[in-house]
Parts: structure tokens; C-alpha cells; sequence
């Protein structure tokens, strides 16, 4: 919508956008025209991964279910990984894969990671650092495992979450990967899931050090859309705010 008005803006391109989400905007619309509610806004987040795009839709309108068939047709022609609606995966052609560190995760539909992979690399640089020589480290509001994986190649980890898709993925994300410390239950350290985001601050002591990610909040926006280009950051284009791996 132009600024000021009510005019609406047809988005031809976006210099902040990965390529492969911008060469896919024509494809994104015409998902997007099958589901479109009668009232309201519809808003799709769409997240480059190494399968391919993954594209999420959220406030679909209510009767989207007879127009599975042709979306899943469209996602097939169109070559993205993977098609939720309102939360619910319609059709996974391949999974939607990011690299963290070496370690392969799939996000929840529609799930928090940093809007791209140079901010992530540079977050999770900096958090090393910060972390330095400690050997057990609690990481809280931990998300779908961001930094937390790459602790875990150097210290024991405990990582809290309580978004229960992130946790999710991040615990498939702990069973695949190779070289991190030794993996304990939630009340142990090293790499564990915890579901809850109140954390028992009488347990914390036994850790040398800690890292709490700010508290999560939903941007309003009718597009969303994750590892886009590291160069000219843009406010109307990023995800919400940092959140952190986790489990």
C-alpha cells in the first residue's frame, strides 16, 4: 500500500530479497489468489531454504480445503519445497532445509529464524565470543536452535523454548547431528529441551554462563519473508525481532 493512502502497490521486485524469492513473487500471487480471504489480510511467509522455497500462509480464507488440489499442483509446477496453510502442511515435496553449522534443521511452518544467513553467522559469531571458555551454557528463549547447535560443538547446552514447533524441530534437528557434547534430558544440560520459557532461575547457578534471547513479538505485515539479502536492511522487510536457537 503506498504510503499515506489507500492505494494498493503492485510489488514488481525488492532489493533486499533473496533472488530466489524475488523470481518467485509472480508464483507466490497466484498461490495467494486461491486463498485469498473476502475480509481481512492474508499473510505468507516465505523462507529460502536449501530445498527450496518453503511458503506458509496464515488467516487463509476458511474455505481453502477445495482448493488443496490445485495448490498442491501449483506447488509442484513452481518447485517449492513445502505448502502450509493456517498452520497446517498441505504438501512437503522435499523437506525445507537450513544449514546450521553443518547441522540440517526444518523449521516449524511459518517459524522463527533471522531474516539472513549473514545476520545469522554474525549473531552466532559474536555469541561465541561472548560465551568463550564456558563449559555449560544455558540458552534461553533458544527458538529453533540457531545459536544453540553451534554451542553445542563446544559446551554442555541447555536449551529453553516454549514454542512448541520450534522445540519440535530442534529436538529432530539434536537426533541427526554429529560432533555435539553429550545430550541429557531436560533437566540436565547438554543440548536439552526444555518446553517452557519460565525458567527456574534457582536452577541456573550450576551454569557458567548464559545467553536470553528478547522476547519475540509478531510484526503485522501482508509479506513476510526470511534469508533475504544481507546488504540494505529495510524495516518493512524484516522478520521479527532475533530469537535464538533452542529445542
Amino acid at each position: 500500500m503506498k504510503k499515506a493512502s489507500h492505494r494498493l502497490v503492485d510489488i514488481a521486485e525488492c532489493p533486499v530479497l533473496d533472488p530466489s524469492i524475488v523470481s518467485a513473487l509472480q508464483g507466490l500471487k497466484s498461490l495467494a489468489a486461491e486463498i485469498l480471504p473476502k475480509k481481512g489480510e492474508l499473510r505468507i511467509a516465505v523462507l529460502a531454504t536449501t530445498a527450496g522455497l518453503d511458503v506458509a500462509f496464515d488467516k487463509a480464507d476458511k474455505g481453502y480445503e477445495s482448493r488443496i488440489p490445485a495448490l498442491s499442483r501449483k506447488i509442484v509446477e513452481l518447485g517449492f519445497a513445502r505448502l502450509s496453510v493456517n498452520g497446517e502442511v498441505l504438501l512437503e515435496v522435499r523437506p525445507p532445509m537450513l544449514d546450521m553449522n553443518g547441522i540440517g534443521i526444518v523449521p516449524a511452518p511459518g517459524g522463527f529464524v533471522q531474516a539472513t544467513l549473514a545476520a545469522e553467522e554474525a549473531l552466532s559469531r559474536l555469541v561465541l565470543a561472548g560465551v568463550g571458555k564456558a563449559k555449560t551454557v544455558a540458552d534461553l528463549f533458544s527458538g529453533a536452535g540457531t545459536f544453540a547447535l553451534r554451542l553445542g560443538a563446544i559446551a554442555n547446552v541447555h536449551a529453553v523454548e516454549g514454542d512448541a514447533g520450534a522445540v519440535a524441530a530442534f529436538d529432530k534437528a539434536l537426533r541427526r547431528a554429529q560432533g555435539l557434547k553429550k545430550r541429557s534430558p531436560s533437566n540436565g544440560g547438554t543440548c536439552s529441551a526444555g518446553r517452557s520459557c519460565a525458567a527456574n532461575w534457582s536452577r541456573m547457578t550450576p551454569w557458567s554462563s548464559t545467553r536470553r534471547g528478547p522476547v519475540r513479538r509478531r510484526r503485522r505485515s501482508n509479506w513476510q519473508s526470511r534469508r533475504s539479502r544481507p546488504s540494505s536492511p529495510s524495516p518493512a522487510i524484516r522478520q521479527r525481532s532475533p530469537g535464538i536457537s533452542g529445542s
